[in-house]
């Protein structure tokens, strides 16, 4: 192990070693917003689906346990998004922190900006939006169903 150190320490730069942890962090972030967006889309189509299915049975009679999977599904998806996004924010937080070990001007640095109120769209605002029309429409296709048929 000894003999490693001097090796460890002519390779690795300090300044490289953040260069490169943050280009990560960054496309880690990318690939979990790329997820949640897929986790929603995976709910709209799974709900449509199993409620087409359940519909278009010739049996008349809907099991009842079967009105509930389209809005346990969309609940799961949604709570599993959620778990993403605090992990997102967990990452920007860190990212700040190598922004400010970095000493960058006023000005720069995306997550220090975020944390000053720098707003990236209303995309989340969106997404909560469609998450709860998606739950509301199968909590009201269950009772409909549930009452009527």
């Amino acid at each position: 192990m000894e003999h490693t150190e001097p090796l460890r320490n002519a390779l690795i730069k300090p300044d490289a070693f953040l260069i490169t942890e943050f280009d990560a962090l960054r496309r880690e972030i990318e690939l979990e917003i790329k997820e949640i967006g897929d986790y929603l889309r995976y709910a709209i189509l799974a709900s449509g689906a199993i409620w087409a299915w359940l519909l278009s049975r010739p049996d008349s009679r809907i099991p009842h346990i079967g009105c509930s999977v389209p809005l346990v599904l969309t609940a799961l998806l949604f709570g599993y998004t959620v778990v993403i996004r605090a992990k997102i924010f967990g990452i920007a937080k860190y990212i700040q922190r190598i922004e400010g070990l970095c000493d960058l001007p006023d000005g720069l640095g995306w997550e220090s900006q975020f944390k000053k109120g720098f707003k990236r769209g209303n995309v989340e605002k969106w997404e909560y939006t469609t998450w709860a029309i998606l739950g509301a429409a199968n909590l009201a296709g269950a009772i409909l169903v549930m009452a009527f048929l």
